[in-house]
């Protein structure tokens, strides 16, 4: 974690190499919950983070569509905007955006808390995202940079509300994407 250990606080894991922090959203400030206070709700930590995505997910955000040429194709990206729950209401796209979802799911970029970037995964355009890695991955390490609370410079492909990673290679100035398993065998 950025400012410290996470053996003080509730956390899970959704993305590879990140922490999902519970925390409380305050009239002036968002806290993380102290593990000292959480054994006083006499709950289960899954049990409180699906009561917080829920609540997480009465947020309104931000939705855009955007065309955008890459080499000879024309893919279709979707953005997900909110400053304060961007990244929480792309952990939970089935309720918050299933329009951005094709039947093999999407391959999503959480670069940063306020933003998320979508690109459908269907039979009609089964490597459409591997052009939208290619295209957007130095706008997302971008995003993560500029960023006071950075999440992600990795993609993660979503399907039935489970994120896989997604390895890319950059292999002499070229990207190569390296499906997950799941995602070749469909």
């Amino acid at each position: 974690m950025q400012y410290g250990g996470v053996e003080h606080i509730i956390v899970k894991t959704h993305l590879e190499g990140t922490f999902s922090l519970l925390m409380l959203d305050l009239p002036s400030a968002f806290t993380p919950v102290q593990k000292e206070v959480f054994k006083l709700w006499d709950k289960s930590e899954d049990e409180v983070f699906e009561i917080a995505q829920r609540n997480v997910n009465k947020q309104e955000a931000v939705k855009a569509t955007e065309s955008f040429k890459v080499k000879e194709s024309t893919i279709e990206v979707h953005f997900l905007e909110n400053e304060d729950y961007g990244a929480s209401l792309g952990l939970d796209l089935e309720n918050n955006a299933s329009e951005f979802l094709g039947e093999w799911g999407a391959v999503v970029a959480i670069p940063n808390k306020g933003i998320i970037n979508v690109c459908k995964v269907s039979k009609e355009n089964p490597v459409d995202f591997v052009l939208f890695i290619q295209k957007f991955q130095a706008v997302v390490e971008q995003f993560y940079q500029q960023h006071s609370q950075p999440v992600s410079t990795d993609f993660f492909w979503y399907y039935q509300g489970e994120f896989s990673k997604i390895t890319v290679l950059n292999v002499n100035g070229d990207l190569q994407v390296i499906p997950p398993q799941g995602l070749t065998a469909l």
